[in-house]
């Protein structure tokens, strides 16, 4: 009897351990219940009168983007408070590059979405983003393809926008966009090698916040911005840079970073003083965990955060997941995991690992149902 009343108190006490606010937007990583259809029921408190119902489908750029209370930087971000107890510092919910999220409204520039991919988030992972992190090129639907081309890819030709390819395309034309038509390369070496564009300068009318913010290095931006981009080059590692730019997440005003993507789906990050000492160029790709790395590392987090390690079960096979994000090479890994609590109860757990490039990895555990 004495024992049947110990597992019913244990019950009660994970019960009210895990329940939490069930409404309170939770991280990325952290499991929750599923939702059976992506398909909004509703539209959203969030999405009144003040804003454009879309009900679209996108996939994300970039990594790192903080999910907020309202369709602005001004908003507040939303703190994971469950991942906040267990870790015992602030935790906030973001999305990346490895998600797909549902979009239910839009509003001066930002978009109330919930993530639909992975599903373990659904429930979870709802608020304000800025919109240009959605792939708007096109609603992916169910297309199976769409996290894997870009939605500017397949542009159709047409008559008007590639006139001399539909007519003369047999007869030496090409179209125009196939020319880099930004700078006559003359001797410049790398002419060849950086786009035109990648180094468009940053104006107050295209860039207001950052040149509120770096105005006073504005020109020792610009400088470092190409040096980075011909490290790059230099490297072998990039074959043909297509973007390189200051990294505002990781910037301040005394210490600038840079990142510079390749049309080789390389990216490489760069500080002002690697740029200065001419340091070694590592790109993402060669920085970032591989799969059995991540799996040790992951796994020794588990055992480190277990009452009883020596009676953690690792479903090491069939309840282990692995992912790679392209271009950011972010890696995202689950793996499934049964341990005992206070009264000798097996709890079955899911922990999602994520682990950046040149990074330690960051774990959160949520009970598996």
């Amino acid at each position: 009897m004495k024992k049947l009343f110990g597992i019913i108190v244990a019950l009660i006490v994970l019960g009210a351990i895990f329940s939490g606010n069930d409404n309170a937007p939770k991280k990325q990583s952290v499991i929750t219940s599923q939702s059976s259809s992506p398909v909004s029921r509703s539209v959203p408190v969030a999405c009144d009168t003040s804003t454009a119902i879309t009900g679209k489908k996108y996939n994300v750029l970039g990594s790192g983007i903080n999910v907020r209370k309202g369709p602005g930087a001004s908003y507040e971000k939303i703190i994971n408070q469950k991942a906040t107890s267990i870790l015992k510092t602030t935790q906030y919910i973001s999305i990346d590059d490895t998600t797909t999220v549902f979009e239910e409204c839009t509003k001066d520039g930002w978009s109330w979405i919930r993530v639909i991919d992975p599903d373990w988030p659904q429930d979870s992972h709802r608020g304000w983003v800025e919109s240009k992190f959605l792939d708007k090129g096109k609603d992916i639907g169910g297309d199976k393809y769409a996290r894997k081309i870009s939605s500017s890819a397949p542009s159709p030709y047409t008559k008007k926008g590639h006139p001399k390819t539909i007519a003369d395309s047999h007869r030496g034309w090409v179209a125009n966009k196939f020319l880099d038509k930004g700078q006559d390369i003359g001797g410049d070496k790398y002419a060849r090698k950086i786009s035109s564009s990648a180094l468009s300068p940053y104006t107050k009318k295209g860039y207001p916040k950052t040149i509120a913010k770096y105005g006073s290095r504005l020109s020792e931006i610009e400088s470092l911005r190409r040096k980075a981009a011909e490290m790059a080059v230099d490297s072998g590692k990039c074959d043909y840079v297509l973007m390189s730019e200051l990294s505002d997440n990781k910037s301040s005003l005394n210490h600038l970073h840079f990142w510079v993507d390749c049309l080789n789906m390389q990216r490489i990050y760069l500080d002002e003083f690697q740029i200065k000492k001419g340091s070694r160029v590592l790109s993402e790709e060669e920085k970032s965990w591989d799969k059995t790395s991540a799996r040790t590392a992951c796994q020794q987090a588990i055992k480190d955060r277990a009452l009883i390690p020596s009676e953690v079960e690792i479903h090491t096979i069939l309840g282990t997941s692995f992912y790679k994000a392209p271009i950011t090479h972010n890696v995202v890994l689950r793996m499934d995991f049964d341990a005992k609590n206070v009264f000798g109860t097996e709890i079955p757990y899911t922990a999602t690992c994520h682990f950046k490039p040149g990074e330690v990895g960051t774990i959160d555990i949520q009970p598996r149902q």
